[in-house]
């Protein structure tokens, strides 16, 4: 069931804030925060600039507002509205900013990409990591935020750096064989770093976190390669999205290649695939999902330059630009930009075609519900496309509404469709629970004294596991810690892990000092 909220204006960012209770948006140089149930405003701030960033904390208590024009950064706490940092990045200027894994640190990208500045909330501290590759990619952390991995340059090489994600201090920096390294990833376990090479060779590099070469994955030479790559949610898969119209699927373990998804086909005969094509149904632009019969040929588009891509300004629209897992790991949703109006559902199960969804417009983004096997489709255009095994429809939004992109909470419970300046709530009730609760009602009738009790005892025992599980995850990354450093000791003999990681002043962070330092304060 999905029910929608009246049409909201915005001019600018929205984010969700990790806990699902806010959500923030930007109005030129005003951030208003929002309760997420009740849609009503929480908090406002003012600042001296257009808001061009909006970023919370993992721990939903700070949020960090970039304003790079003004070359600098400042992070509100959501508790307690009177604690304000900011940071400026000076004569270097700032590209970009983001906290890290314990919400306690403030990572900056300068201008030109001359340096990352690693600051502390806590005790204002000032780490630099020099010549950073990129501003918004090349950087990335362990799944529990325990290691850094970084590409940089070096003698106009490229050099990737693994750290300590809490003290900041350089475990291992090796040089990985790439001719031009686009993107980094740690995997799933923890065990090793995905590395991406330039799109002009088909080359994907598995490395140790010490810099020992795994295995490498190269199909072939001297014509487009990766446009894309992603990793399944539970880590079993490694999706690779190429240029060819194939998107290569390899299990996490041997890196063997599982299955080769090909979408270059234009005519499609298997009987066992659903395909839907989107049709007008009355003059008011109305339309809705039709059941076709194979075989069906599609028309190929014909090839063009994008312009303003944000990965690459000419980045050419062929091949796997979108793919998308669901919750459970049961479906992969692809788009082929040689076909940019089609969806494509893949049954992971069978690696085989499971329906494919055929519209107007060209799609334009697409994501899974967070605890539902529903996809949800944006077309840029007054509609929102919903599709699930069991049901399918086109609702139509607003007449002046242009569903540009979406965002989930991240309990699923929340959808925000997006438009220029409009943004209207989505709320999406999770079926099979409200199914579940329901036969169980009828099965077992209660009183309200025995349905108190039990309440009690679940909170009870949810605290215990809690307490529990809180525990074990800290003996563990105690223990992961010290088993690192006892296996990988940072190089103390080496030049350039001096010059890479060097300790500095911090004149331009301001706390208020009647407040404090720390954000918990």
């Amino acid at each position: 069931m999905l029910s929608f909220s009246n049409k909201r204006k915005y001019s600018g960012n929205i984010a969700f804030s990790p806990n699902s209770k806010y959500f923030a948006i930007s109005k030129g140089v005003e951030l208003i925060i929002y309760d997420n149930q009740s849609l009503k405003p929480f908090q406002t701030h003012s600042f001296c600039d257009f808001i061009e960033d909006i970023q919370w904390s993992k721990n939903s208590k700070l949020i960090l507002i970039g304003l790079y024009k003004r070359s600098r950064c400042e992070i509100r706490n959501i508790d307690n509205p009177k604690w304000f940092c900011t940071i400026d990045g000076g004569v270097q200027g700032m590209k970009y900013s983001l906290f890290s894994p314990d919400s306690l640190h403030i990572l900056s990208i300068s201008d030109y990409n001359i340096r990352l500045s690693i600051r502390s909330l806590v005790d204002k501290s000032l780490l630099y990591i020099n010549m950073p590759k990129f501003a918004r990619k090349g950087l990335s952390f362990s799944t529990k935020g325990n290691f850094m991995a970084l590409a940089g340059r070096n003698d106009a090489r490229d050099i990737i750096g693994v750290y300590f994600a809490n003290r900041w201090s350089c475990i291992k920096k090796f040089e990985p064989q790439t001719e031009d390294l686009q993107d980094l990833k740690w995997s799933y376990d923890n065990s090793s770093i995905l590395v991406q090479d330039t799109p002009t060779t088909c080359r994907l590099l598995v490395y140790s976190p010490l810099g020992d070469l795994i295995t490498k994955i190269e199909l072939y030479q001297f014509k487009l390669g990766i446009k894309n790559m992603d990793i399944s949610p539970n880590g079993h898969y490694i999706c690779l999205g190429l240029y060819d119209q194939s998107l290569r699927i390899y299990n996490n373990i041997s890196y063997t290649c599982v299955t080769v998804l090909e979408h270059e086909k234009t005519v499609f005969d298997d009987i066992t695939v659903n395909y839907y094509k989107e049709e007008m149904i009355n003059n008011g632009g109305e339309t809705k999902y039709i059941q076709l019969k194979p075989p069906i040929d599609l028309k190929r588009e014909k090839l063009y330059i994008a312009k303003n891509n944000y990965s690459n300004e000419k980045s050419p629209k062929i091949g796997i630009s979108k793919m998308a897992f669901s919750f459970d790991n049961f479906f992969l949703a692809t788009k082929n930009d040689n076909m940019p109006n089609i969806v494509f559902i893949w049954d992971l199960n069978q690696l085989n075609l499971q329906t494919v969804l055929i519209h107007l417009n060209e799609v334009i983004y697409f994501q899974w519900a967070k605890n539902q096997n529903i996809l949800f489709i944006s077309t840029n255009n007054n509609k929102l496309y919903y599709f699930s095994l069991d049901t399918f429809s086109i609702l139509q939004l607003a007449p002046d509404f242009q569903n540009k992109s979406l965002i989930f909470s991240s309990n699923g419970k929340k959808l925000m469709v997006k438009d220029t300046n409009n943004f209207i709530m989505v709320n999406i009730e999770n079926q099979n629970q409200n199914e579940a609760e329901e036969n169980s009602e009828l099965d077992q009738p209660q009183t309200d004294q025995k349905i108190e009790e039990e309440r009690e005892e679940k909170q009870i025992e949810k605290s215990n596991e809690k307490s529990e599980k809180k525990r074990e995850e800290n003996e563990k990354v105690q223990k992961e810690e010290e088993e690192f450093e006892e296996e990988y000791e940072p190089d103390e003999n080496e030049e350039q892990a001096e010059e890479i990681i060097t300790e500095g002043n911090n004149p331009k962070i301001t706390f208020d000092e009647e407040i404090g330092m720390s954000p918990d304060s």
